[in-house]
């Protein structure tokens, strides 16, 4: 009876699961203040360097990384609140002409007549990659002037954090010196923050890939407009609530233009799930590190394996 009532038990404790990106954007655009939003700055190393015993120690076989079937992914560029770029002749010089609309709020009233009950909206990106993140960077370039480490990917986004079984995965990878870095990591917030990471360091080969592995990845800001859309149509006519409260909490990083413009014109695609097809070489998967840490704000965490290793840092997003 005791072993009975304790399984019992054991089977009627909660097992958290994780959403869909598509069900989290809904809680995010029909709750208000969804979540509080943080900054990740996450960077994944190799390590040139190995101590002897690591070296002798036989690593077991990796069986195919079992990824979410749907995961967020963190958008490389940012995505521009701005009208195209125009060249105009003048002098014989192209010069860029940019049309920039609603990125500040027109604010008429002087500062006596500001209140805190009204502050100024701050705008940003969620889900996609800070630019000129500077404190970060002087990170990547110290492991990099080490001759024992080398970075594989560095990059920093801002997402709001709930509860674990309100929280979806995000997708990584990035390729490097025929090194990838891929898999998936969790970010939450319930009493602590936790960073949950399965990713693997793979090494790139010379025969071609026989499966086409495809990876389903959403983009947040074009899932979020999307549904929006489809919101702001089942209001009333001309109510502007969705635009007043979703997208004008969105500021633009703009990024680097010249970079831009090089590149063929850019198509906003229809949204919906789109595969996305893995490399034309396969890559063998050697080491993988699966651990999830608590979080404390503002510091630098370190997981390590003798191969590879994460930093990770998480900040609550400073309001001034």
């Amino acid at each position: 009876m005791v072993i009975k009532k304790f399984l019992l038990l054991i089977l009627s404790i909660p097992v958290y699961a994780t959403v869909t990106p598509n069900d989290f954007i809904d809680s995010y655009i029909n709750k208000s203040g969804y979540g509080e939003i943080y900054k990740i700055d996450l960077l994944i190393f190799k390590n040139e360097f190995i101590e002897d015993a690591d070296l002798k120690e036989k690593w077991k076989t990796l069986e195919p990384l079992n990824l979410s079937q749907e995961l967020f992914i963190i958008k490389d560029q940012p995505t521009l609140l701005v009208e195209k770029p125009v060249f105009k002749e003048k002098n014989h010089i192209n010069l860029i002409s940019l049309k920039i609309e609603n990125l500040i709020e027109e604010n008429t009233e002087s500062e006596e007549e500001l209140t805190e009950a009204e502050p100024t909206k701050l705008r940003f990106n969620l889900f996609e990659r800070i630019l000129y993140e500077t404190e970060f960077e002087e990170v990547k370039k110290k492991l990099n002037k080490n001759k024992d480490y080398k970075v594989l990917h560095s990059i920093s986004w801002y997402q709001p954090l709930v509860e674990k079984d309100k929280s979806t995965f995000l997708y990584i990878e990035n390729s490097k010196d025929q090194m990838k870095a891929y898999g998936e990591v969790l970010i939450y917030k319930d009493r602590y923050i936790h960073f949950d990471a399965k990713l693997r360091l793979s090494e790139k080969t010379d025969s071609p890939s026989s499966e086409s592995v495809v990876i389903k990845t959403i983009n947040f800001n074009d899932l979020l407009k999307e549904k929006s859309k489809e919101k702001e149509k089942e209001e009333v006519p001309n109510n502007n609530y969705w635009m007043e409260t979703i997208f004008n909490n969105v500021r633009v990083n703009i990024g680097d233009f010249s970079k831009w413009i090089l590149k063929s014109e850019i198509n906003d695609s229809p949204l919906d799930l789109r595969p996305q097809e893995s490399l034309a070489f396969k890559y063998n998967d050697l080491y993988e590190i699966n651990q999830e840490i608590k979080i404390e704000e503002n510091k630098y965490h370190f997981i390590d394996h003798p191969y590879f290793g994460i930093i990770v840092r998480i900040s609550a997003l400073q309001i001034k």
